[in-house]
């Protein structure tokens, strides 16, 4: 008659403990020969990293909302909360910077002005934008194209398109924020406005 010895509960742990002692010893022979990582080996691996993680902040498209002022002789001055959408092109390692975006805003708070005839409210552009890099994070920009508005008479309410020139400068903060400042006149055949408009832009 024949028996079969089956490993005891005592053997397999023995069996499981050495084979991870024996890993660990190959892992600190490997450690212990094996050349290291030279510093230039080292500092590829991490400047391979910053150009991954490199985002070209002055190409591509974004978000903005802001806040400005817009006022004319003889129309009620108007402050608007504003929002829109575009996209910036940079062309390699050059200063200059082209782009063009689209805006809209109503105006949320009327000053009484003396003598003024209209209302100014619901301001929106559409604007194409060239800049220069003053600085690596900072670019001065002219813009123009076209804008248009909704002017409140007495007793009636008509919209009024035309041209917008202006200029601005906007400073990037971080990765994916910039703020930004521009001037923008507005003429609209016989009403001409102007103010300026505060900006926070998001990248993405």
């Amino acid at each position: 008659m024949t028996t079969t010895k089956t490993p005891s509960d005592g053997s397999l742990v023995c069996a499981v403990a050495w084979t991870i002692l024996s890993l660990a010893f190959a892992i600190v022979l490997a450690c212990l020969f094996l050349p290291p990582a030279s510093a230039a080996d080292k500092g590829a691996a991490r400047a391979a990293v910053a150009v991954a993680d490199e985002r070209p902040f002055w190409t591509g498209c974004f978000v903005e909302a802001g806040v400005g002022d817009r006022s004319s002789t003889g129309m009620v001055d108007g402050i608007a909360v504003v929002g829109g959408a575009g996209c910036n092109w940079r062309a390699g390692a050059s200063p200059l910077v082209l782009g063009g975006l689209a805006r809209y805003g109503v105006t949320v708070l009327h000053a009484d002005s003396a003598g003024a005839t209209l209302a100014f409210d619901h301001p929106g552009a559409f604007l194409a934008r060239a800049g220069y890099l003053v600085t690596p994070a900072t670019l001065l920009y002219a813009t123009g194209g076209l804008t248009f508005a909704r002017y409140e008479e007495p007793g009636r309410v008509r919209w009024r398109s035309g041209q917008a020139l202006g200029l601005g400068l906007e400073t990037r903060l971080s990765n994916t924020i910039s703020i930004g400042v521009e001037y923008l006149w507005e003429d609209h055949g016989r009403v001409e406005a102007y103010g300026m408009t505060a900006v926070l832009r998001h990248r993405f």
